[in-house]
């Protein structure tokens, strides 16, 4: 029997997020996931990749290994993966495109906060 995902969410959430806070309790409070073991594996890779692009960018890192091959993973298109970032977007009921505009509009917030500290 195919298991049932939960109603997708906003995108938008990501951008407001603190790194490290991440569950997917946050998103589909109304129910709690009974996910298999592979759809859990699959929302940690989708997670653990934006929070470590998220950890970059905050870290003015961008110039990192771990940065330029997250960022590698973010605009990858057409990849047959299914732990490509397209593919855990479509899996999630996300629009990939939609998810990377927000994360590049969330990018270019951070930097000009930084550079108004300065």
């Amino acid at each position: 029997m195919p298991q049932q995902l939960p109603t997708p969410v906003d995108p938008a959430i990501f951008a407001s997020l603190e790194p490290e806070t991440l569950l997917p309790e946050q998103f589909f409070a109304d129910q709690q996931p009974n996910w298999s073991g592979e759809l859990s594996l699959m929302w940690t890779v989708f997670t653990d990749g934006i929070e470590a692009y998220r950890k970059e960018v905050l870290a003015d890192n961008e110039g990192s290994e771990l940065y330029l091959e997250t960022i590698e993973w973010i605009q990858l298109r057409g990849s047959d993966s299914i732990f490509g970032f397209e593919s855990l977007c479509e899996t999630f009921g996300f629009n990939a495109d939609w998810v990377r505009g927000a994360l590049v509009m969330w990018r270019s917030k951070q930097r000009v906060g930084t550079a108004k500290a300065a």
